[in-house]
């Protein structure tokens, strides 16, 4: 091979390279912005360590299944949507499993379909095993992958339609003509703030949590006022606070507020406004007609009304593992760590100003 015909070589490995790098990086972004979620109350960095091990493994599986040199960008594009498609399984099979199941028997049926096809054609030709069974296998991993690609998309679409956005609300909190977002309440916010809230008394902190739970009100589109009670619990070891939806009252310790960190405090209150949010959409399900109830959309709220009717709290009976690991809990930890995180983020903008 001529000096020329190497350095031609090599300059189109690169150029796949490039490619293949290229679309690592678009397919990550994109997957990311419209279909990324965490993986039960792990955290963001945790769950997207665990994506990239299953997109860098399933990569690698579909290569050696392929056992061929890898010009086709078809074939990449397949590998990758391996690890992807494990992921979004594991990330929104709680709330979305029955489209899932759907998708995957059909793309079985198909490959099964494919298989029976591919089985009685090679009876009476001259084609050897191994090479049938090779280009078998190939065939049904670029049917499962093109299968896994429909369960991505629908996923995604799923969650643009179900994801409440982070957006400032602009819904009026009752007849007083308040306006309950961050910019208008940004002075009483900014005693979230550690340094200040170390400084600032116990009816300020509660003040400042009221004002919380309004904008969290509006923001979750809650019909009804939701009050703040903040007493003691000390006779109720480890529970920093409960919402009850009799009174339609978020419930908090008095020695966590009075003493807790600002952030845990955010978290706490905002945890317990989901679980507000959870009643309303269990009693929101109740007006569905039944055989309406088991649409895809109401699959959380569904979730809700299992979980809430058959509560385990964490006491002796249940144990804390079986209340840490209820889906109403773990929702309500991963909204109200984003929130919480989203309430420091925009106390820091609007802190330049």
């Amino acid at each position: 091979m001529s000096n020329e015909h190497i350095t031609d070589f090599y300059d189109g490995r690169r150029i796949v390279v490039f490619a293949d790098i290229y679309w690592i990086i678009v397919v990550w972004i994109s997957y990311n912005e419209f279909v990324f979620k965490t993986i039960g109350d792990l955290s963001s960095g945790v769950s997207r360590l665990i994506l990239a091990g299953m997109v860098v493994t399933g990569t690698l599986a579909g290569i050696a299944v392929d056992k061929v040199r890898r010009n086709n960008r078809i074939r990449f594009a397949h590998d990758l949507m391996i690890g992807y498609a494990v992921y979004t399984i594991a990330a929104y099979w709680q709330t979305q499993s029955g489209p899932m199941i759907i998708t995957v028997l059909i793309t079985l049926s198909v490959i099964g379909l494919f298989v029976w096809n591919e089985y009685k054609k090679m009876h009476g030709s001259m084609i050897p095993a191994h090479r049938w069974t090779a280009r078998t296998v190939r065939s049904c991993k670029n049917i499962l992958c093109c299968g896994m690609a429909v369960l991505i998309l629908q996923t995604g679409v799923a969650g643009v339609v179900k994801s409440s956005a982070l957006a400032e609300p602009s819904v009026k909190a009752s007849a007083d003509d308040v306006v309950w977002t961050v910019p208008s309440n940004i002075e009483t916010l900014k005693n979230l703030q550690q340094e200040t809230w170390k400084t600032v008394d116990l009816t300020t902190k509660i003040n400042t949590l009221h004002v919380v739970i309004n904008i969290e009100r509006c923001r979750l589109r809650l019909p009804d006022q939701i009050g703040l009670a903040v007493v003691d619990l000390s006779d109720h070891e480890g529970l920093l606070g409960y919402y009850d939806g009799k009174l339609k009252q978020v419930v908090l310790s008095q020695h966590h507020v009075q003493l807790g960190e600002s952030c845990d405090v955010l978290n706490t209150c905002l945890h317990e406004m989901q679980h507000a949010a959870q009643e309303e959409c269990v009693i929101a399900l109740d007006y569905v007609p039944e055989d309406l109830q088991q649409l895809s959309m109401f699959d959380e709220a569904r979730v809700y009304k299992r979980e809430l009717t058959d509560y385990k709290a964490p006491d002796e009976e249940y144990g804390f593992t079986r209340y840490y690991n209820q889906f109403v809990e773990r929702s309500a930890r991963s909204e109200a760590e984003k929130m919480t995180e989203w309430y420091f983020q925009m106390l820091e903008e609007y802190q330049r100003y």
